[in-house]
């Protein structure tokens, strides 16, 4: 290339090139174009681009530019014509290569603002699955409860005070609808029954902490149940 360039420079008698040419080497080698080049300040260095260039440059080569069967004049009418599609072409790829790149960043940056974005939406609803499992895995009956007329209790203890109250209030009716409490049978007869009203009330707290026992267990099978299903539709 550097010996054809050289050989160009030397003006040739008998070959004449019209400027007002419109023929496609005439456009290719128009000096308009020319200075448009010349005046464009070099873009910065870029290795991949640098690398790029060169393996472009390395598959348009020709081995030979003059043993393809020109003549002499030819070789030296056809070297800068070659040699400028090989720059159109080496171009036209590092501009195709760098689009390609700009693309790819930028869907990457799509998708990895997709991602913060979906990791923002479903922390807060791990959060509240977390809380809401920790309060179905703590028991219901120890589950504090207050009221404006009863101290704040487990709902166990509720139960069980309810219970024994309405026990007591039945036996004292009782004990006064029965007459002379001062009697020694009445009083066993009384303590009989107080006792086997206490067994009742025992009872009665056993049933209501397995009934409290059943509706948390079908709670839990439901709530898991249903976060599986979410889980689920988020996965889809």
């Amino acid at each position: 290339m550097g010996r054809t360039s050289r050989r160009l420079q030397v003006p040739t008698p008998g070959i004449t090139h019209d400027p007002s040419s419109s023929s496609f080497r005439a456009r290719l080698l128009g000096s308009d174009d020319t200075l448009a080049l010349q005046q464009t300040p070099p873009p910065a260095p870029d290795p991949q681009e640098n690398h790029v260039s060169r393996q472009l440059r390395s598959w348009l080569t020709l081995e030979d530019e003059h043993s393809v069967g020109y003549g002499k004049s030819d070789s030296v009418e056809e070297a800068p014509l070659i040699s400028q599609l090989r720059e159109m072409l080496i171009e036209t790829g590092l501009e195709i290569h760098s689009a390609a790149i700009d693309a790819l960043v930028k869907n990457h940056g799509e998708i990895e603002a997709k991602i913060d974005d979906f990791a923002r939406q479903y922390t807060p609803v791990i959060d509240e699955t977390e809380a809401l499992y920790s309060n179905i895995v703590y028991p219901l009956s120890a589950t504090l409860c207050h009221s404006d007329t009863k101290p704040r209790a487990t709902i166990a203890t509720h139960l069980s005070n309810e219970a024994c109250f309405k026990e007591r209030e039945h036996v004292l009716r009782q004990l006064q609808s029965g007459g002379s409490v001062n009697e020694q049978g009445e009083n066993e007869k009384a303590r009989s029954e107080l006792e086997a009203l206490q067994k009742q009330a025992q009872a009665l707290k056993r049933d209501k902490m397995r009934k409290l026992d059943q509706i948390e267990a079908e709670f839990k099978q439901q709530w898991q149940a249903e976060t599986v299903k979410m889980m689920q539709t988020w996965a889809e």
